[in-house]
């Protein structure tokens, strides 16, 4: 069968709204990823002919809403759900147990004893820079995530430690509270990893706190862009 370049054309995954897409480049064909509302996350290895469900221990994450790959592993794969972030590691060996044991994912808000590293909620943006040399030293990838209501987090060492901005503020010294931003995108700057962008809109004044955010320090500061006048609007992702 042959499929015209000008049309679109429904390989699935036939499970739940397609909420989220990654693409692998360095393989070939690239590794698609779909994150679905209900169903997980799936992968295809064809072009999205095909789909194998990828899944394992996604426990509370069935809705999936943003997905990212590691630049620098692109075994890694981070999901952002309606319950938190989780990290998938690929097939391993497990010295200790003397097997391999199955790819699966890790909820990485939370430490081994089960206690809470970061209070995510709902995560609805991921992104993540490239390890990097900067001025001093090697910068690690810096992962980002995006919530419904407590802001931006970030870490830099693949979900091992979180933080949450110094400072986030417009240009005339407005400083803004992490609990009352809505994080709808996240954005790395493809030519200076440094730079990262975040569409927000807020619950308590959506016009006049919401729009575009900017830091130029791996996520640390963050200063509201104000070249869309004084109405501004929401700022929304494009979804698949």
């Amino acid at each position: 069968m042959s499929y015209s370049p000008y049309h679109w054309v429904t390989h699935g995954p036939f499970t739940g709204d397609t909420q989220a897409l990654a693409l692998d480049h360095s393989m070939n064909p690239p590794t698609l990823y779909a994150g679905t509302d209900g169903g997980g996350v799936f992968k295809s290895t064809d072009n999205g002919f095909n789909w194998v469900a990828q899944s394992n221990k996604l426990y509370g994450g069935s809705e999936v809403q943003a997905l990212a790959i590691d630049y620098d592993d692109n075994n890694t794969l981070y999901a952002g759900t309606e319950g938190g972030v989780f990290r998938w590691t690929n097939r391993q060996w497990n010295w200790r147990m003397n097997r391999w044991e199955a790819g699966h994912w890790t909820d990485i808000g939370l430490c081994p004893n089960g206690a809470k590293k970061a209070d995510f909620g709902e995560v609805q943006a991921l992104a993540i820079s490239p390890r990097h040399v900067t001025p001093y030293g090697v910068q690690e990838p810096t992962l980002y995530v995006g919530t419904e209501q407590n802001g931006v987090f970030y870490s830099r060492d693949r979900g091992e430690s979180w933080f949450q901005p110094n400072t986030i503020t417009d240009n005339y010294g407005k400083r803004y509270y992490p609990n009352t931003l809505n994080v709808r995108a996240l954005a790395v700057d493809p030519l200076n990893p440094e730079v990262v962008y975040a569409g927000i809109n807020s619950y308590y004044d959506a016009k006049q706190d919401s729009g575009v955010f900017k830091s130029v320090d791996n996520g640390a500061n963050w200063t509201r862009l104000d070249n869309w006048g004084p109405e501004k609007s929401d700022a929304w992702p494009s979804r698949p």
